[in-house]
């Protein structure tokens, strides 16, 4: 039986995945479940943040910053601090039976990546709604990066420079590829980037798998992914300037006419999303 910051006691019935184990929780507002990081971080202010977990809306102290299928991001002030909370309300029956992972998915990823020394946001707490023992609505609640932006947006504003970019890219892929960290979405708008001190943190966790640092076809599978969704104009110089950068910036094993071949034929593959989480060499 856990006791709740809220004034009562509710007992754990239900079975949570097993990087929840461990974490303080509590019953929240509107029938949700929270598991805090940090039991000292612990703040039932935070929950007041929405008075309908699986149908959120935009209320006073509120940004809204992504409002997508199934997926709810907001900043949510609270005296001198902000956070973000990212929500995947699941509304419909075929939803809750096919998705209701998206947002643990997220907060352990973000953990195990942090463990491995990726700088990213803290995450906070994980909430779970559940109606007819079905998970209605999933979510967390993290650092709001005060002060940054993403690559993309430095690019398009003309904040930096497309050398520096390239630089503040290279390093993400090299640091990925170092730790075994398989972001498979590690794009400029996932790139986070604060101009005054050049601190950089990798957001987007919600997918991601991880291997053996250095392993092999890693580093292959992040560049070409990052090349096939840059802009058109920028491909030519990247194949050409950017991945020679990253080859000499990793301490890559194999020549970089072979780390280029096998870029392109990564390249010329739109892979699934499973079929970036597990590493397979392509014939080139």
């Amino acid at each position: 039986m856990k006791h709740s910051i809220f004034g009562a006691s509710h007992p754990t019935t239900t079975r949570y995945p097993a990087a929840l184990h461990g974490l303080a929780s509590d019953a929240g507002p509107d029938g949700v479940r929270v598991f805090w990081t940090d039991p000292a971080q612990t703040q039932c202010d935070l929950l007041k943040a929405q008075t309908d977990f699986a149908a959120p809306t935009i209320e006073t102290s509120q940004t809204l910053l992504k409002n997508a299928r199934q997926r709810f991001v907001f900043r949510h002030v609270l005296g001198k601090k902000s956070y973000v909370f990212k929500l995947f309300p699941l509304q419909f029956l075929p939803s809750r039976l096919k998705h209701p992972k998206y947002a643990y998915h997220e907060f352990s990823n973000m953990r195990l990546a942090a463990d491995r020394g990726v700088p990213t946001p803290f995450p906070i707490a994980f909430l779970e709604k559940r109606r007819h023992g079905l998970v209605s609505c999933s979510g967390l609640i993290q650092q709001d990066l005060v002060g940054f932006s993403d690559l993309h947006a430095a690019a398009r504003d003309k904040t930096l420079s497309n050398d520096k970019i390239m630089d503040h890219a290279s390093a993400a892929m090299c640091l990925m590829y170092d730790t075994g960290a398989n972001h498979i979405d590690l794009r400029d708008e996932n790139i986070m980037i604060n101009l005054e001190t050049a601190e950089w943190q990798i957001i987007d966790w919600q997918y991601a798998s991880f291997v053996a640092p250095r392993a092999p076809w890693l580093l292959e599978y992040l560049v070409a992914y990052y090349i096939r969704l840059a802009p058109k104009d920028w491909r030519a110089r990247l194949t050409s300037k950017w991945i020679p950068q990253v080859h000499s910036r990793s301490g890559h094993p194999d020549p970089l006419d072979l780390f280029t071949q096998r870029i392109a034929a990564l390249g010329g593959r739109r892979n699934k999303v499973k079929h970036r989480l597990a590493l397979h060499p392509v014939a080139i």
